[in-house]
C-alpha cells in the first residue's frame, strides 16, 4: 500500500517449437508483464480477416463473444463473401438516408405551402416547376432576377432562416433553372420526393435492408462474434512471440512478476530455463491503493503516473488535500453541501471528483467545528479559534501546516531513497539528509532570532558548515563553483519559500469569512424593506450556493497547486507506466 508491489525481472528461455505454448500459459496465468521490442514489427496473417470481422460486428451491433464460449468456427471465403455483402447494405443505406433527408424535407416545404406542392403535382399539366431552399439573404436577389427572367415564384418560410420556394416555368424554359440553381445556390429537391409512392417505395427500401440485417445476425451473429475474439486471442499471442529474441538457438522472453508470484511462477514453467533479476531502472508499477481511495488515483496519476521507486501518492495526497481544503473552507453547512452533491457525483458515475469531493467536505465539516462556522455564521462557540478573530493565530496555524506538508514531503522522499538503496541520493539529493537539516536549522534560527531575541551564531556557523557541504557535494558533480553556490543557496531559499506559500491557507479561511460579512451586510440592510424578512432570506441562501461554487473551486485550484507544487515536489519522481500483465483466456479450437 506505502510503496508499489515489489517486482521481479524474469528471463525465460524456450525451445522454438515450445514458444506458442509458454506464450499461451503466460496468458493465461495473468501475472507476467512482457517486455516488448517497441522497434519490432510483427506480422499477423489473419489482420485482413479480422478487419473485415471488425467491419462486419460493428455494422451489426454484434459485441465480441465472451473468450470462454468461442467456439464457432467460420470460414475465410464465408467472411470475405459476408464482408462484400456488409459493404453493399451500408452503400444502400447510405443512398437511403439521402433519400430519407430529401424526403423529410420536401415534407416541410409542402406543409409550409399548406400542402398545395403535392396538389400542384396532380393538377399542373403543361406548366411545369421545380422546388428547393435558399438562405433568406438571397431572397431579394433572386426575386429580381426571376422578375427579369419573366418566371413566377412562390416563397415561404422554413427554419433557421431558409426559405423554401417553388418556381414556375412554361413550356420549354426549364433549362433556366440550373442556371437559377448555381447561381443562388439553391438546395433543389426533386419532385418525386412530393409523392406518397416515393415515400412507400424508401419505407419498403428499408424494411427489406433491416430484415436482411436481421437474417444475417441469426444465421451468422454468433459465429461471427466467436471468430472475432478467436482471431483478436490469435493476435496477441503472435504480439506476444514476437517480442522473443533468439538466444543460442533458443528463443527467449523477457518481463516482470510481482516477488510473491515467484514460488508458483516456478512451478507453472518448471519445464523453461527461468532466471531472475533485479527489476532494473525502469520497470513497470503494480500499485495497491485501498479501495476506497482508488476512485482517487484518477486525478492524481494525471500529473504522472509513479515510478517503480516512488511512494503510492494516492494516501499523501488525500491526507494533506483534504486538511488544506478544511483550513481554507471551514464551514460546517457547506461541508455538508458539498458532501451531499459529492454522493450525487459518485451516483453518477464521476467517482474520482465525487470521492475527493466528499473528504474534502467532511474535512470542511470538521474544521467548521473548529471555527464554530455554520453557513457562513458563527452560530456556537469555536472549538479552536474564529478565523476573522484570531488573524495571527490563523497565520500561525498556516505557517505550521506548511512546514508539516514540507517535512513529511522530505521523510518520504528519504524513505523512497531507502527503498532504492542509494545512499548519496539519502544524504545528498535535494530533498536527503543534508537538505532536511539546513531547513530545519534555518527555521530554527529564524524563530529563535525572531521570536525568542535569542543569540544564533553557533546555528549559523552549523548552518554555513551544512552549505559548505552542500556546495562541495554540487561541485564534485558539475565542476562549477558559481553555479554549485548558487544551487546551495536556491536549494535552502526554495524551501523556505515553499514553506510561507502557506500563509495562503489563512488568507482564504480570512477570505471566506470576510464573504459572508458582506453577504449578511447586505441581507441585514434589506431585512427593513417591504417583504424584507423574504428578501432577507433569499439573499442569504443565494450567498451560501454562489459561495459554496466560486470560492469551493478556488480553494480545490489552491490545494491541488500547494500539493503539486509545495509537496510532490519534495518526493515525488513520476514518469512511470502501469503494470499490465499479459492476459489471456484459453484457445478452445483453432480459427481456421
Amino acid at each position: 500500500m506505502i510503496f508499489p508491489e515489489k517486482l521481479l525481472c524474469v528471463e525465460l528461455e524456450v525451445e522454438k517449437e515450445k514458444l506458442e505454448d509458454v506464450v499461451e500459459r503466460l496468458g493465461r496465468w495473468g501475472f507476467f508483464h512482457l517486455k516488448t521490442q517497441k522497434d519490432k514489427l510483427f506480422f499477423f496473417e489473419e489482420e485482413t480477416t479480422l478487419s473485415q470481422l471488425k467491419t462486419i460486428s460493428q455494422f451489426l451491433k454484434i459485441p465480441p463473444a465472451p473468450p470462454q464460449k468461442a467456439k464457432a468456427k467460420l470460414s475465410k471465403e464465408e467472411v470475405k463473401r459476408l464482408y462484400r455483402e456488409i459493404l453493399k447494405l451500408k452503400e444502400e443505406l447510405t443512398h437511403i438516408k439521402r433519400e430519407r433527408e430529401l424526403l423529410n424535407l420536401a415534407e416541410k416545404i409542402d406543409k409550409s405551402f399548406d400542402g398545395n406542392v403535392s396538389k400542384l403535382l396532380k393538377s399542373l399539366k403543361v406548366i411545369t416547376f421545380k422546388a428547393g431552399t435558399i438562405k433568406k439573404e438571397i431572397l431579394d436577389s433572386l426575386q429580381l432576377s426571376l422578375k427579369s427572367e419573366k418566371l413566377y415564384a412562390a416563397f415561404a418560410p422554413l427554419y433557421h432562416g431558409d426559405i423554401a420556394v417553388i418556381i414556375f416555368f412554361p413550356p420549354n424554359r426549364e433549362y433556366l433553372f440550373e442556371k437559377i440553381k448555381s447561381s443562388f445556390n439553391l438546395n433543389p429537391v426533386p419532385l418525386k420526393y412530393f409523392k406518397e409512392e416515393t415515400k412507400e417505395e424508401i419505407e419498403s427500401k428499408e424494411r427489406f435492408i433491416k430484415q436482411k440485417i436481421e437474417e444475417i445476425k441469426k444465421h451468422y451473429g454468433e459465429k461471427i462474434a466467436s471468430l472475432c475474439t478467436l482471431l483478436e486471442i490469435k493476435k496477441k499471442i503472435t504480439k506476444a512471440e514476437s517480442s522473443a529474441f533468439e538466444k543460442e538457438g533458443k528463443k527467449v522472453l523477457r518481463g516482470w512478476i510481482p516477488e510473491k508470484k515467484k514460488e508458483e511462477f516456478l512451478k507453472l514453467f518448471n519445464d523453461c530455463n527461468v532466471k531472475f533479476y533485479p527489476p532494473g531502472e525502469n520497470p513497470p508499477t503494480l500499485i495497491q491503493t485501498p479501495s476506497p481511495l482508488k476512485p482517487i488515483e484518477e486525478i492524481v496519476f494525471s500529473y504522472s503516473y509513479p515510478s517503480y521507486y516512488d511512494i503510492n501518492p494516492v494516501l499523501p495526497f488525500v491526507v494533506v488535500f483534504t486538511l488544506l481544503f478544511g483550513v481554507m473552507f471551514g464551514d460546517v453547512g457547506h461541508g455538508l453541501i458539498l458532501s451531499a452533491f459529492a454522493i450525487l457525483l459518485e451516483k453518477k458515475g464521476k467517482k474520482a471528483i465525487g470521492r475527493l469531493m466528499l473528504l474534502s467536505g467532511i474535512s470542511s465539516s470538521l474544521f467548521g467545528i473548529l471555527y464554530g462556522s455554520a453557513f457562513g455564521k458563527e452560530i456556537f462557540h469555536p472549538l479552536l479559534f474564529s478565523p476573522m478573530k484570531s488573524i495571527k493565530p490563523l497565520l500561525i496555524l498556516s505557517i505550521g501546516i506548511g512546514i508539516a506538508v514540507i517535512t513529511i514531503g522530505f521523510i518520504i522522499k528519504l524513505l523512497s531513497s531507502v527503498h532504492r538503496e542509494n545512499l548519496e541520493q539519502i544524504i545528498f539529493d535535494e530533498e536527503g539528509i543534508l537538505s532536511f537539516s539546513t531547513y530545519w536549522l534555518s527555521l530554527g534560527i529564524l524563530i529563535k532570532a525572531l521570536v525568542f531575541k535569542m543569540n544564533v551564531k553557533l546555528e549559523l556557523l552549523i548552518l554555513l558548515i551544512l552549505l559548505l557541504a552542500s556546495f562541495f557535494y554540487a561541485f564534485r558533480k558539475t565542476k562549477q563553483a558559481a553555479t554549485s553556490l548558487i544551487d546551495a543557496v536556491r536549494i535552502l531559499l526554495e524551501n523556505l519559500i515553499n514553506t510561507l506559500s502557506f500563509m495562503r491557507l489563512g488568507a482564504f479561511a480570512l477570505a471566506h469569512g470576510a464573504l459572508f460579512f458582506a453577504i449578511f451586510t447586505i441581507a441585514e440592510s434589506v431585512k427593513t424593506l417591504k417583504g424584507g424578512t423574504l428578501i432577507y432570506w433569499i439573499v442569504v441562501v443565494l450567498g451560501n450556493l454562489l459561495v459554496v461554487a466560486l470560492e469551493g473551486l478556488i480553494v480545490t485550484i489552491q490545494a491541488l497547486r500547494l500539493n503539486y507544487y509545495e509537496f510532490f515536489k519534495k518526493f515525488y519522481r513520476g514518469g512511470g507506466r502501469p503494470f499490465k500483465p499479459f492476459k489471456l483466456e484459453v484457445l478452445e479450437c483453432e480459427p481456421f
